[in-house]
């Protein structure tokens, strides 16, 4: 506000005309923001009570004690002035849960979701990895005929997982990029990217994806050669 009305001075002294009345600014705040957390700073001007006609007044108190008794309290000294009147009254801890409360819900339905999707994820990459591994079965006893290790034809399986971490991964980063850039500003209220957020995303995939591949891969390393010849 400061800037928009006398750019490069000091507002200190300076007069304000207000509704008919004039007032003089005796100091400069910060911006905030008033009525919601994600609303940009607007122009605001604070007001002595004492030449206040209309607005309301609010009363922030810091303590040591138990804020229930204190809100007591502060009632009752407002109540013995017989000008003010206490309608509301709450903790700052209470305060800032309502207004986080509009993202509260979609936060646990959303992680709800993803753990849910990470689930479906680690059943379905299991399954086609089985069946995969079933499938080279035989191959994989040849190999141990001729000499290869038990280490040799798990890092097989779960060289397989890892080539869909290589793919699935990065093509699921792009795709999310993708529909932030349509989506973002609704979805997250133009707030930015964490990148911390996306990296943990990303790490949690790929553990997911090694560790529906890891039994897959223990399960090959335990074929018998002598009984797949066999059966062959």
């Amino acid at each position: 506000m400061m800037i928009g009305f006398w750019p490069g001075q000091n507002a200190v002294g300076k007069m304000l005309r207000v509704r008919d009345l004039t007032y003089e600014v005796v100091g400069v705040g910060v911006d905030g923001r008033i009525g919601s957390l994600y609303e940009r700073p607007a122009p605001a001007l604070f007001l002595p009570a004492s030449r206040m006609e209309w607005g309301e007044t609010i009363l922030i108190a810091s303590t040591r004690a138990d804020p229930a008794s204190v809100l007591k309290e502060l009632a009752k000294a407002a109540g013995h002035t017989g000008d003010l009147r206490v309608y509301q009254s709450m903790t700052l801890r209470t305060l800032m849960r309502q207004a986080l409360y509009s993202d509260w819900i979609p936060t646990v339905l959303g992680g709800a979701l993803a753990v849910v999707g990470l689930l479906l994820a680690a059943g379905g990459l299991y399954g086609a990895v089985s069946y995969t591994t079933q499938r080279r079965v035989p191959e994989f006893g040849v190999r141990l005929a001729v000499g290869a290790r038990p280490k040799q034809i798990a890092g097989l399986v779960i060289r397989q997982g890892a080539l869909i971490c290589l793919v699935g991964v990065p093509g699921g980063a792009g795709l999310f990029l993708a529909i932030y850039q349509y989506y973002g500003g609704a979805l997250l209220r133009n707030r930015p990217l964490d990148p911390a957020a996306l990296l943990a995303g990303a790490a949690l995939s790929v553990a997911v994806v090694l560790a529906g591949a890891l039994v897959p891969a223990v399960r090959a390393a335990r074929v018998d050669p002598s009984e797949v010849l066999r059966a062959e």
